[in-house]
């Protein structure tokens, strides 16, 4: 019996320690919150059908969340929420019960007369984003229409605050909230706070010995490009590409003239000097591993090396533009370089 008792003690914790992971936000704390918001934003009388949840992994926020949705009969009217599986974090609303409604109005033609002042607009976002969060939202002002202008019903007012640390932009992560014009009710919030943090913040590396490390590293590519393109250039280098690359080769045939004209181009730039743009500036972004993959042929290489990586860098972003005159022909690129210890961390180029 005590061998039978240990066995299933034994399993018991076996599958606690498989399924941790998917432990998180309850069904229950799910429907809590959702109740919550349909009586703050007065959907409670409407003939809601019962709510559904669903786990899935969203690939906007690039990770497993919880959606619920409580909707109409019709399943024209709704609203959404949505959580981090793990944390339990509310991330998105979305209200779609006025804005179909709406929809019908706007599709007629029909306008709405803009009645709200600018410090209305303001307090109901600063509500929403309280209500939300718990927190006072960072400064923020929003414009807003003439009084009186005619809008459309589904016209909607929105602050957008981007996600800072330790004063530091972090790039594709923000907070969204929005609300319609006519009423000030709330029409939609996320949060999409995506990236890791970055392991440190220290600025070791200059601005110039940024601008120069990404100008060699741009000078470089410009010349391998150049370089690429002459190489299969005719009609004879074409034919004689590699069978792995025969979709390339098929996709090339007839085009050796303009990729020749293509190729004296860029080489015309090689010993360019970019012209000074907007400076270096810090800013945290995604580690792109092999960002300037020279995989030219294979589509696969590019999306690879561009893949989502949620760990992050201090980066200084560094925007180089070459020009010939004579030629006409440009480049630019976005250079990304660790403003910690100098290395590429990523960017982006003309024919990526």
């Amino acid at each position: 019996m005590n061998k039978l008792k240990f066995f299933f003690c034994f399993i018991f914790i076996f599958i606690l320690y498989l399924f941790q992971d998917s432990f998180g936000i309850t069904d229950q704390e799910v429907l809590k919150e959702y109740t919550k918001w349909v009586d703050i934003l007065d959907l409670k009388n409407i003939n809601m059908q019962q709510a559904e949840i669903h786990r899935v992994v969203n690939p906007a926020f690039k990770q497993e969340v919880v959606d619920v949705f409580g909707g109409t009969p019709d399943r024209l009217l709704n609203i959404q929420l949505t959580f981090n599986i793990k944390t339990g974090e509310l991330i998105t609303i979305s209200n779609g019960y006025q804005y179909r409604i709406k929809e019908h109005a706007e599709a007629a033609g029909e306008k709405i007369k803009f009645s709200l002042s600018k410090e209305t607009c303001e307090n109901q976002l600063s509500k929403y984003y309280k209500l939300i969060t718990g927190e006072e939202p960072p400064p923020f002002e929003i414009k807003v229409p003439l009084p009186g202008a005619l809008l459309p019903p589904t016209c909607m007012l929105s602050s957008y605050w981007q996600r800072i640390y330790k004063e530091y932009p972090v790039r594709d992560n923000y907070t969204v909230i929005s609300i319609f014009a006519d009423t000030g009710t709330l029409s939609g919030y996320q949060k999409c706070y995506i990236s890791d943090l970055p392991p440190t913040v220290e600025v070791k590396v200059t601005a110039d010995e940024a601008r120069r490390k990404a100008t060699e590293i741009a000078d470089n590519e410009i010349k391998a490009w150049s370089q690429f393109l002459n190489s299969i250039s005719t009609e004879t280098a074409i034919t004689k590409l590699d069978d792995k690359y025969k979709g390339v080769r098929s996709s090339l045939r007839g085009h050796a003239e303009n990729i020749k004209k293509e190729s004296q181009q860029y080489l015309s730039l090689v010993g360019c000097k970019p012209l000074k743009q907007k400076p270096p500036y810090l800013e945290i972004v995604n580690i792109q591993k092999d960002a300037f993959n020279r995989n030219y042929m294979q589509p696969a290489a590019y999306e690879k090396s561009h893949g989502w990586n949620p760990a992050t860098r201090l980066c200084w972003i560094v925007r180089l533009l070459y020009l010939n005159e004579e030629t006409k022909a440009g480049a630019a690129f976005e250079v990304w370089i660790d403003a910690y210890d100098g290395s590429f961390v990523g960017g982006y180029r003309p024919w990526n």
